[in-house]
């Protein structure tokens, strides 16, 4: 009950590199899946390319959207946290 009221007004989105072969990349499939399964509605944004070992395995109804940068992932931390 509190699942679907929440999934109502609620939209997830993570936030990854890509989707190349990795252990980050294969738990935010699985979360993905989970939230997914549980109606939750999911985006997920991709910096550098987005195809990769895992992108068959992302639900059709995901929203992705792939923002084609060639960065390191930790330039963006640094640059908005500034660490």
């Amino acid at each position: 009950m509190f699942e679907r009221d929440f999934a109502e007004t609620l939209r997830l989105s993570f936030f990854i590199p890509h989707l190349h072969g990795g252990g980050m990349e294969r738990v935010t499939v699985f979360l993905i899946k989970g939230l997914i399964a549980r109606g939750f509605p999911v985006d997920l944004v991709l910096v550098n390319r987005g195809e990769g070992a895992y992108q068959k395995e992302i639900p059709r109804m995901v929203r992705s959207f792939r923002m084609g940068y060639r960065i390191r992932f930790s330039v963006l931390f640094d640059h908005m946290y500034g660490w």
